[in-house]
């Protein structure tokens, strides 16, 4: 039985369902080779009565009685006897009047007009304040904030001046390292008593007309 059951299941999750059909019985039936026939003897088995009749329960227990608390609210919160006679007998009882019904409670209210014009001036006083406190709050933080933005703006210009130079430094060793190495090796070639200028002169100086001394006598510029 189990083997059968277990072959009718798997057949059931073969074709991805999750409950069985007629179908995955056949086919179980069929693979181990037993035919209706087969079956028709055990229709003839009678059912147990367990099966066939199956008990009834015993009712659910009654509700529990809510306890009596009239006396305690009182007459004024219960208000039962007023609507007592129009309810049926076979309707439940009405429930105590605090649960469905709210007491009214009205706050006293000023009627003298010189309090009331005091009243009024005290909170347009507490107005004031509070709107002041809210000034003074907001002109600290933006005072604050801009002192922060300037100390930061300071330090990032310092930064960067301070970088300027060193790159400044930088260069002017590279000239003069260049302007060094220049001079030692055409120190042999110096004809006495000429000067040649380093290569930092030759950089930084525009030479104008220098090919003068080429042109012809009609055309020379001055």
């Amino acid at each position: 039985m189990l083997r059968f059951l277990a072959y009718a299941t798997a057949s059931m999750h073969s074709n991805r369902r999750i409950q069985p059909i007629p179908q995955d019985f056949i086919s179980a039936l069929a693979h181990f080779g037993v035919t209706p026939s087969e079956l028709l003897p055990h229709l003839e088995i009678p059912q147990l009565p367990l099966v066939t009749q199956l008990p009834i329960l015993p009712p659910p227990p009654g509700e529990i009685s809510l306890p009596q608390v009239d006396q305690l609210l009182g007459a004024e919160l219960v208000g039962i006897p007023d609507y007592m006679r129009y309810v049926p007998s076979h309707l439940p009882q009405i429930p105590s009047r605090h649960t469905w019904q709210d007491t009214a409670i009205y706050p006293a209210r000023e009627v003298d007009a010189r309090r009331i014009r005091e009243l009024a001036t005290e909170e347009g006083v507490l107005a004031e304040q509070a709107m002041r406190k809210l000034v003074a709050s907001g002109a600290h933080a933006k005072a604050a904030t801009k002192i922060q933005r300037s100390s930061k703006d300071q330090a990032i210009w310092e930064a960067a001046m301070q970088s300027l130079l060193e790159m400044d430094d930088e260069q002017k060793q590279k000239e003069d390292a260049a302007a060094m190495d220049w001079e030692g090796e055409n120190h042999a070639l110096r004809a006495p008593g000429v000067v040649i200028q380093k290569a930092t002169d030759l950089s930084s100086t525009m030479l104008v007309n220098y090919e003068e001394k080429y042109w012809r006598p009609q055309k020379r510029k001055h």
